[in-house]
Parts: structure tokens; C-alpha cells; sequence
């Protein structure tokens, strides 16, 4: 699918294919066009390619993809690549990255993508109904470029946000977590393997603003053609967000392997206290099992063991293993270990 819009001052016109077989005179010197093109076979491209005189290399980085976000200058145009987290499952998890490919030049946009992205539609539609205002009366293609890395950076605000409250959900519910004793142990194990796809997750975020960021940088030190200096304003703005959702990125990893230490922490007090009670109860049975051993052992007739010949001699030895073991119970207490 490919549409065709030409803006002029403050409206948009959506066009067809013939606007191409005379651009200058469609045009003019305050008109531009953007092109929108979503591959479904890779051969739209070739006709393009052609007629905008477009690199084979950077041709040949769209129709590959899996590029990391770039901005090269071809002279005649510019070519970049821009990331966008399209979507994210209700449990946090399966993050999805598309790629916007784009060639920017002083009179004309094209944009490539090869499914549907919400960034796209964002800007179309709003170019559709208000065309570039209020950013300029005059229209310019560095102001849809603008556009389409705004919302591309505004995208990964969500996607930050439902982390940031997963995170919360899962610092909450440390203590009582580890509180249960049913299928406790399984438990913690499938919160540390979804705290190894958060890091996993947020590294991929990060890898992906920081070269938004440079993209931005070496704009804003007048690196790339085709971006009037007046419009530099605007892309300071996105620059300035791509500082703040790094420094989000950073300290949600920090958080996350934070909370992970809580709750192996938490695992590892719990399994220490019952390794003391276990210990304790062993110490208790301990004598009492060296006494109980004694008197039920077997001897040749003549040898006297006390209380064996006693009518009530059980109930004293008895007595006697429930007071040694509530003494030792009382002597625990009394150092502090129960």
C-alpha cells in the first residue's frame, strides 16, 4: 500500500502516482510530498528506487532490515532508521520492535515500513486534519521527520510505564510471596526467570534510544542537511526525552535486580530459619534418643539396667526424656535460639 500527500502551507492533499511524472511542476517552491509505503512483497521499492535515484545499500538495509536506528547523509537526501516498540503483551513480556525506514530530502519524504505501525498513522492522520501546524505556516519536510521521531520516542513512555508498575506488583508482593509455603520454592523461581526477561527487555529498550539519541545529537550539531535551523528547537525537545527514557531504562534495571536480591534474600532467611528449627529439633532428640537407645538395649540375664524392674519404671523413664527435653527447650530459649 502506498499513499501520496502534498502539504502546503497549513492543509494536506492526499494525491495519486501521476504526481511523479511532474514533480517540479506539482510542487512547486512551497509544497512538499510525503510518501507512505508499506511493503507486502519488497518490489515497490524498484520503481522508487529509480526514480529518486535512492543508494542500492540503503535500499538493500530496508529490504533486509533488523538494522540498528542510524541517520546517513547521501548528499541529495538523507537515510535513517527508526525504531518503535509497537506492542507489548498484557504480562509485560513479548516486546515487539518495528523498523521505519526513511529518506528525507528537501522537497519530498519517503517512508518505508513493512507493516502497519501506530506512528505512522498518528502523524498521517494529523497532517490530514491540521497539515504542519502550529509549527509553521510553511511546510517543510524536516517537520513530518520531526513528527515521526516524536511519537517514536513518545511510543516508549507505555511501555516503560507498565514496567514500572510491574515492578511495583512485584516488590509489593515480596513478602507475602515468599510467606506461602504452597509451591513456594517454584514460585520464586519463575520470579527470577521473569526478572532475567525484564533486564532482557530493558537492555533491548536501551540499545535502541541510545542510537535515537545520537541520531538526535548530530542533529542538533547541525550534522544533518535538509533540518532548518529554526525547527532545531523542536528536535531538542525529543532530545531531551531520549536523556530521561535512558535514565528510566537505567533505573529500572537497577530496581529490578534490587527487588530480584530481595526476594532470593527473603528465600534464603526462610530456608535458614527452617534449617534451624530443623536443627533444633534434632539437637532436642538427640539425648533423649541416646537414653531411649540405652534402655531398650539387650543384655545377657544378670546385667541390672535401672527401672527395668519396676512396675511404674516406664512412666519415670518417660518423665525423665520429657524433663531433659523441656530443659533443653528452656536453655535454648534462654540463648535467644527459639
Amino acid at each position: 500500500m502506498i499513499s501520496y500527500i502534498i502539504l502546503k502551507g497549513t492543509t494536506a492533499t492526499a494525491a495519486d502516482p501521476s504526481v511523479l511524472d511532474d514533480m517540479e511542476s506539482a510542487l512547486g517552491k512551497d509544497r512538499i510530498l510525503w510518501i507512505d509505503i508499506t511493503m507486502e512483497t519488497g518490489n515497490e521499492l524498484e520503481y522508487f528506487e529509480k526514480f529518486f535515484k535512492l543508494d542500492p545499500y540503503a535500499i538493500e538495509d530496508v529490504t533486509t532490515g533488523n538494522q540498528r536506528p542510524k541517520i546517513e547523509d547521501y548528499e541529495e537526501y538523507t537515510f535513517s532508521v527508526i525504531k518503535t516498540p509497537e506492542k507489548i503483551d498484557e504480562n509485560g513480556a513479548s516486546l515487539k520492535m518495528e523498523e521505519l525506514f526513511v529518506f528525507h530530502s528537501k522537497k519530498w519524504l519517503i517512508s518505508i515500513h513493512k507493516k502497519k505501525i501506530n506512528i505512522v498513522d498518528i502523524v498521517d492522520k494529523r497532517v490530514r486534519v491540521r497539515g504542519l501546524s502550529p509549527f509553521s505556516k510553511t511546510p517543510s519536510t524536516d517537520l513530518i521527520y520531526y513528527l515521526l521521531l516524536d511519537n517514536s520516542v513518545d511510543s516508549f513512555y507505555p511501555i516503560l510505564y507498565s514496567w514500572d508498575d510491574e515492578l511495583d506488583r512485584l516488590d509489593e508482593g515480596a513478602v507475602s510471596t515468599i510467606a506461602r509455603r504452597k509451591n513456594r520454592i517454584v514460585t520464586v523461581r519463575e520470579i527470577s526467570s521473569k526478572f532475567s526477561d525484564i533486564r532482557a527487555e530493558l537492555s533491548e529498550l536501551r540499545n535502541t534510544i541510545t542510537p535515537t539519541r545520537d541520531i538526535l545529537s548530530n542533529i542538533m550539531k547541525g550534522g544533518v542537511p535538509f533540518v532548518q535551523t529554526g525547527n532545531l528547537k523542536n528536535f531538542r525537545d525529543i532530545y531531551d526525552h531520549t536523556f530521561q527514557l535512558i535514565e528510566m531504562v537505567d533505573s529500572y534495571i537497577s530496581r529490578s535486580s534490587d527487588i530480584r536480591s530481595l526476594y532470593l534474600n527473603l528465600m534464603s532467611a526462610v530456608t535458614n530459619e527452617v534449617l534451624r528449627l530443623l536443627t533444633l529439633v534434632a539437637t532436642i532428640f538427640l539425648p533423649l534418643s541416646l537414653l531411649a537407645s540405652v534402655f531398650g538395649t539387650n543384655f545377657t540375664s544378670g546385667i541390672n539396667i535401672p527401672l527395668t524392674h519396676l512396675s511404674f519404671g516406664f512412666y519415670i523413664f518417660v518423665a525423665i526424656l520429657g524433663g531433659l527435653g523441656l530443659t533443653l527447650i528452656l536453655l535454648f530459649r534462654r540463648y535467644g535460639w527459639i
